[in-house]
């Protein structure tokens, strides 16, 4: 029986865009009833915060204590999840891009302005990608993370570098610089990774767990470490 429900359920989930869904072979028919009930409470708590966002598709997910500030500046598509405890400051000047089927899990957050006086400028999550729990994502320069893309728990990223030039005055009043991070398509940036202004990672990459990301990661590579150094052919990043 859990598999006639099984895969009745896959279908539908396949026509809504994740075409290469599947069920476990092992759901039992309480198990999907139990998921499908948590996520129709989900799909509704969406529905409180929909008009309150620039716009939204309408198969979106939300857990309980989702904060969504300077919704105006959101844009969303289908299909995302948005786990439990989620806070996304949106207030920026090219706002937050969110594409169809991504999963934010539980404890992220996406800061987007930390000054009135200076907004952050905007942040693009394109199709299919998969955040996992406690990444922090902070939008001054620009942000972008490619389609198919993945990041373990605990992920940072930072688009802000102070400067440091000058030892004789306050850090704080020396300015800041914005290049902004670009995430390629199907990369898998390990859990606890740090990726640092500047950076670009190169699609289909492999960020090792820990790492702190300098230097951009070309296409296909694998680095890890501290500062971060390619793995595959033991050879620094330039």
């Amino acid at each position: 029986m859990g598999s006639i429900v099984g895969n009745l359920v896959a279908r539908f989930v396949r026509r809504s865009g994740r075409h290469t869904f599947q069920i476990d072979l092992h759901a039992s028919t309480y198990d999907i009833a139990n998921v499908i009930f948590v996520r129709l409470l989900s799909l509704a708590r969406f529905q409180i915060k929909r008009p309150w966002l620039k716009s939204s598709g309408f198969f979106n997910f939300a857990e309980p204590a989702v904060s969504i500030r300077a919704g105006k500046h959101v844009s969303i598509g289908s299909g995302c999840f948005f786990g439990r405890g989620l806070e996304i400051d949106a207030l920026s000047l090219d706002g937050v891009i969110i594409g169809n089927n991504v999963t934010i899990k539980s404890g992220g957050i996406i800061n987007c302005t930390g000054i009135l006086a200076e907004f952050g400028q905007g942040l693009i999550i394109e199709d299919n990608v998969g955040i996992s729990e406690r990444c922090y994502i902070q939008v001054r320069g620009p942000v972008r993370i490619g389609k198919g893309a993945i990041l373990g728990p605990n992920v940072s990223i930072f688009s802000e570098n102070h400067n440091f030039d000058d030892e004789n005055i306050d850090i704080r009043l020396q300015g800041v610089t914005r290049k902004g991070v670009i995430l390629g398509s199907g990369c898998w940036i390990g859990g606890g990774a740090t990726i640092t202004d500047g950076v670009c990672i190169g699609k289909n990459s492999v960020v090792a767990a820990g790492a702190v990301v300098t230097a951009d990661v070309p296409d296909g590579a694998v680095v890890g470490g501290i500062p971060a150094r390619r793995l595959d052919r033991n050879k620094d990043l330039k």
